[in-house]
């Protein structure tokens, strides 16, 4: 797994914390016997929350794991550290009851891969316009030699 920038960690908080408040919005709006309002207090906790798990995350993919599926599997547990932990222990965002342990598991793993895939393919995108560079630099190389 290669190493992440803090840049990236920024990148990575904004698009998981965007995603997390439109995912609460939608379900605020489609299920409001379930959600609770989003108040200024839930937005700031929710900041903090994918804050501290995306610096967990840099820490964690500078330092500690090799390997997709190895890295995947630590960046959830570290996920379901701050969601669970951080927002449901912490901040009380839910009841510690099974049903609602199992919905914000499935809203986290949503925000989770939807956050992912947005990275993946902004790194493929960076990745190609790198390789465009190099391949344009050996093309004037050889034009010069």
């Amino acid at each position: 797994m290669e190493k992440c920038s803090w840049k990236a960690c920024l990148v990575a908080t904004c698009i998981s914390f965007s995603a997390a408040i439109l995912l609460s919005a939608l379900l605020a709006w489609c299920l409001p016997e379930y959600m609770v309002a989003l108040g200024q207090a839930y937005v700031l906790e929710l900041f903090i929350v994918t804050s501290v798990v995306n610096v967990l995350l840099t820490f964690s993919h500078n330092r500690l794991c090799d390997g997709i599926f190895a890295g995947m599997l630590l960046d959830l547990l570290i996920v379901s550290f701050g969601v669970l932990g951080l927002g449901g222990g912490w901040f009380q965002w839910f009841p510690w009851q099974p049903v609602y342990i199992i919905e914000v598991i499935g809203i986290l793993l949503m925000v989770y891969f939807v956050t992912y895939s947005i990275m993946f393919l902004q790194n493929r995108e960076l990745a190609r316009k790198i390789n465009e560079q190099i391949k344009k630099g050996k093309a004037q190389k050889n034009f010069h030699s």
